[in-house]
């Protein structure tokens, strides 16, 4: 019957976006700021180490483990996107797991209905963790902090010329000896 075929193409195109998302490994909310209610998937909470029964449905489970020194940003970036300054919300801060230690997410998502005061009434989103990528962003800036100060120790610069574009690039030292 058609309402067969409907439930079935609606079973099938839920299919497709858990499998993706459990693919993707993130995690998944979906907020009223009118309520404060969220829903946090499995992924999300596990993402974090705690079990479904552990995290409330509530937007201060959330606040309450987002870094002190993030959490500014991420409003703001939120109030960005509800103002309509940017067309969706993405953040990347530090939240606290069960353990004690801080994972750093990629928190992205966007509003998919308005109250008639135009006013969020449900935001969606997505939740990745991104620390072995932020590990290695970190090193790196390491590694060129070392660099410049070795070659300025040694007053010694170094330059690159990419031919494709013809484009110079110095390094700090190779100023200070020009």
């Amino acid at each position: 019957t058609e309402r067969k075929q409907a439930e079935e193409s609606l079973r099938e195109s839920e299919e497709r976006w858990l499998f993706a998302l459990e693919g993707a490994r993130d995690g998944v909310w979906d907020w009223n700021p009118q309520t404060n209610k969220v829903f946090f998937s499995h992924r999300w909470k596990e993402m974090l180490g705690y079990d479904d029964n552990e995290i409330n449905d509530t937007l201060d489970e959330w606040d309450k483990r987002v870094h002190p020194d993030d959490k500014a940003q991420c409003y703001a970036d939120l109030q960005r996107h509800f103002s309509g300054e940017t067309p969706f919300y993405e953040n990347e801060h530090r939240v606290l797991c069960k353990d004690g230690s801080y994972k750093w997410i990629l928190d992205r998502g966007k509003v998919t209905s308005w109250t008639k005061d135009h006013k969020p009434l449900r935001v969606i989103g997505t939740h990745q963790d991104i620390t072995g990528r932020k590990r290695v962003e970190e090193e790196i800036s390491k590694n060129e902090q070392r660099l410049a100060e070795a070659q300025r120790m040694a007053h010694i610069g170094s330059w690159e010329l990419d031919l494709a574009t013809n484009q110079l690039e110095w390094s700090d030292e190779i100023y200070r000896i020009f």
